[in-house]
């Protein structure tokens, strides 16, 4: 595939550029070897050889360190956007595929296991009515995945969380969906269910099940805990619960609806734990009118999914919805 570019006369570089060129550095720099990637890529040497010296060229710049073969700065500089460019390029076939059978384009959206639950099925609900021609592909990943995905072009528009401050970076735009509550979750007749709120930093650290994966908050340094799981899924750790394994903190979307044989507790004191909910997308997808309507309709649909007032099971009445913060406009 050939590529015309037009440059500033004082940023002239050679034309055309092919993307072939990019795949061949990536592989050389892989295997460390020029004749192994002629091997893996059917090419020989001298073939790879002239297609690096093409965009070494077109950079101006040395890509490869040749003995031991290893990328220079610049080459690790022009590597970083192969995988967005080929994204890119894969994007468009698709996007041709799509027009040709009557579709509008192609959404895909990125999510953490509790929002593919509850979060995004309700905005994709108003989001189908809105855009019935535009494809929706959704995939299940965390937080640190999606991201990555999303800077690589393999997403259009991330649903991520964090309990602090999430760094997004200057080539992503965020807007915040949704402040969730944390609650603690008990078993069913555990004396932590009688009451209105604990505390978190007065339950005894021996009971609180750590679980990193889940980036959930823990007391002390997690080393008194009788159980550690290691995972993310919170279905695990509410069945840990529900066996009398111990206690944890959970966000409310992970138990909605409240399992069987658990209990949810108020979390008090002065640093109560809250998880908040985010919707990204790279700069300049504003352009995309589909994927402002998904923005818009996760707008709406984290502005709804304020906690009901539900009964913890084995525990007293919830006085009051725990409310949302209100979202700003995009």
């Amino acid at each position: 595939m050939s590529i015309s570019f037009a440059w500033r006369d004082d940023q002239a570089l050679p034309a055309p550029f092919d993307l072939a060129w990019l795949d061949t550095l990536a592989v050389v720099a892989e295997s460390g070897s020029f004749t192994q990637a002629g091997l893996r890529l059917h090419l020989t040497q001298s073939a790879v050889s002239q297609q690096v010296a093409a965009l070494e060229r077109w950079a101006g710049a040395p890509l490869l360190h040749r003995r031991p073969v290893a990328l220079t700065d610049a080459g690790q500089l022009v590597l970083t956007h192969h995988q967005t460019l080929r994204a890119r390029v894969a994007r468009l076939g698709e996007d041709l595929v799509d027009l040709r059978q009557g579709l509008l384009g192609t959404v895909r959206i990125a999510a953490f296991l509790s929002a593919c639950r509850t979060l995004v099925p309700a905005a994709l609900t108003a989001f189908r009515r809105a855009t019935p021609r535009v494809r929706v592909v959704l995939s299940q990943l965390e937080t640190g995945p999606a991201l990555t995905a999303l800077r690589h072009g393999d997403v259009d528009l991330a649903v991520v969380f964090g309990y602090g401050p999430v760094e997004m970076g200057g080539e992503l735009a965020a807007t915040p969906l949704y402040d969730e509550p944390v609650v603690l979750a008990v078993p069913v007749g555990h004396p932590l269910a009688a009451g209105p709120a604990v505390d978190l930093t007065a339950v005894d650290p021996a009971e609180v099940i750590v679980a990193p994966d889940a980036s959930m908050p823990s007391v002390g340094s997690g080393a008194a805990a009788r159980v550690r799981y290691l995972g993310d899924d919170f279905s695990v750790l509410l069945a840990l619960v529900a066996a009398g394994q111990g206690v944890a903190p959970v966000p409310w979307l992970a138990v909605t609806p409240c399992p069987a044989g658990v209990a949810l507790v108020r979390l008090a004191g002065p640093e109560q734990p809250r998880r908040r909910v985010w919707a990204v997308w790279s700069a300049g997808q504003e352009q995309r009118p589909e994927v402002t309507a998904a923005v818009r309709a996760l707008v709406t649909a984290g502005a709804a999914a304020s906690p009901g007032q539900e009964r913890p099971v084995g525990g007293p009445p919830v006085d009051k919805p725990l409310q949302s913060t209100p979202i700003p406009e995009i």
